[in-house]
C-alpha cells in the first residue's frame, strides 16, 4: 500500500465526493473508474482550462476552439460539460472473454440534467460513429445509462455489489467521500496476458489479486489518497 495526503496544492474548492456509484455496480466487474464532484470542481477549473485549450488553439494557428466545439456539438461551455460530467460518471468493463469479437463495457452519469447530458452523449456518438444506434443510452431520473450492448446498460441499471465483495473492500476501501477511486480485479483480467508469458513471471502475475486507487479532498488544495496492490 502507498497511502499519502496532499497539501498546498492549487487552491481549487474541496468538493465532497461520493463513490456509491461505484460500489453499486454489478459483482462481476473487471475493471471501473469513478470520479464525483466533477462539474463542481470544473467552476474553479474552467478559467485555467481555458486559458490552456486558447494557447493551443493559437499554437496551431485556430482563433477560438471553443467557440468552434460549441458550434460543432451546439454546446454552451463550460455550462454543458458540466452537466456532461455531472455530479459523478462511472465507467466500468465487466467480465468477459474477449473472444466472442465484441467488447462490452459501459458507464453512468448522475446528472442536474440528465435529459440534457443524453442529448450531448447521443450528439458525440453520432460524430464518431454515424449513427446514434451504435450505443445503448437510457436516461432514468437524474442518471443516463451509456453501454456498448443493451444488456449491459440495464445491468448498470440494476447495479450490484461490487462494493461488498472482498476484492474491492481490500483493495478500495471505503468510498464514502471519495472523488476519485480505480478498481481493476486483476484474476479476472489475467486471461488476457497470461498466456503470453512464462515462468516466473506468470507466477508473479498469477499472484496478484486486485488493484485499487481512492482519492478524497479534504479541503481547499488539499487530500488522502491510498493505492494498494492485492495478492493471492
Amino acid at each position: 500500500e502507498l497511502a499519502g495526503v496532499v497539501r498546498g496544492a492549487d487552491a481549487t474548492k474541496a468538493v465532497k465526493g461520493s463513490g456509491s456509484e461505484l460500489a453499486n455496480l454489478p459483482a462481476n466487474t473487471m475493471a471501473a473508474v469513478h470520479v464525483s464532484g466533477a462539474d463542481q470542481m470544473l467552476d474553479s477549473a474552467w478559467p485555467q482550462l481555458k486559458k490552456q485549450i486558447d494557447g493551443l488553439a493559437a499554437a496551431g494557428g485556430q482563433d477560438d476552439m471553443i467557440a468552434t466545439i460549441e458550434q460543432q456539438l451546439d454546446v454552451k461551455l463550460p455550462d454543458d460539460l458540466k452537466v456532461l460530467l455531472g455530479r459523478s460518471f462511472t465507467i466500468a468493463m465487466p467480465d468477459q472473454d474477449f473472444k466472442s469479437g465484441t467488447f462490452t463495457a459501459g458507464a453512468k452519469v448522475v446528472s442536474s440534467d440528465a435529459k440534457r447530458a443524453d442529448e450531448i452523449i447521443d450528439r458525440l456518438v453520432q460524430m464518431s460513429t454515424g449513427s446514434s444506434d451504435a450505443v445503448t443510452h437510457k436516461v432514468e431520473g437524474d442518471k443516463v445509462y451509456v453501454a456498448t450492448t443493451p444488456d449491459y446498460a440495464d445491468d448498470l441499471k440494476s447495479g450490484g455489489k461490487l462494493g461488498d465483495t472482498d476484492a474491492f473492500k481490500l483493495a478500495v476501501g471505503d468510498v464514502t467521500s471519495s472523488n476519485t477511486a480505480v478498481f481493476v480485479d486483476l484474476d479476472k483480467l489475467e486471461k488476457l496476458y497470461l498466456g503470453e508469458v512464462k515462468g516466473n513471471d506468470k507466477t508473479f502475475l498469477e499472484s496478484l489479486r486486485a488493484v485499487g486507487i481512492n482519492a478524497a479532498t479534504t479541503g481547499n488544495g488539499e487530500g488522502t489518497f491510498t493505492l494498494r496492490v492485492l495478492g493471492n
